[in-house]
């Protein structure tokens, strides 16, 4: 039998009407908050992604377009099998695969550059859950890092996955400071002093 529907109200607007947004992915945070304020959170997030035989300029272009500086390396089968970042495009990596290998920078492609699965780290969701960005800032700077990758469950599970990417630009947008953490500051305590003086 056939549902009977019917048409809703509507009502008229107004010319001054305006329109929702989402949350500013730059809202100002202090190092204080709760970490979880400057992750990516890949639940909510689309993650950004490209295929290993991708060639280098068109990840580039990839990233500029999504403006992100870290991608996922996957497959068909949506395995991660690395991470390539703005910073391996644009750095030494290309060169030395050329020396290596020869050809030329068009010839290059994700998988001779990102860095595999099995060279990376990643921090518990669960840890995350009870930091605050602080502990967020002086994890990528002792570790000299751009980015930190975030799982859900154990690595050891068969369910554990990537759901969240910490990024010390972004957080630098957010904390109203610069963070480099392999040329800046080296310990939180010179990140600190920074802040203060503000």
């Amino acid at each position: 039998m056939a549902k009977k529907y019917q048409s809703l109200r509507t009502t008229k607007l107004d010319q001054n009407m305006t329109f929702c947004q989402p949350a500013s992915e730059t809202q100002q945070v202090t190092v204080e908050d709760p970490a979880i304020k400057v992750m990516t959170d890949l639940r909510k997030t689309k993650a950004i992604k490209t295929r290993p035989d991708t060639l280098l300029e068109d990840c580039n272009q990839h990233m500029i377009r999504n403006n992100v500086r870290l991608l996922l390396v996957i497959n068909e089968q949506r395995i991660v099998l690395g991470i390539i970042t703005s910073r391996d495009i644009l750095g030494e990596k290309p060169m030395l695969h050329i020396q290596k290998v020869g050809g030329t920078r068009n010839d290059i492609q994700v998988r001779d550059i990102m860095t595999p699965t099995n060279s990376l780290e990643a921090l518990s969701l669960h840890d995350v859950e009870s930091a605050r960005v602080g502990d967020i800032v002086e994890d990528l700077i002792s570790k000299g890092r751009h980015h930190a990758l975030v799982i859900c469950g154990s690595p050891d599970q068969a369910n554990a996955m990537i759901c969240g990417i910490f990024s010390a630009t972004q957080i630098g947008k957010q904390i109203g400071v610069p963070i480099e953490p392999a040329d800046i500051a080296k310990t939180f305590a010179e990140l600190g002093k920074v802040l203060v003086a503000q």
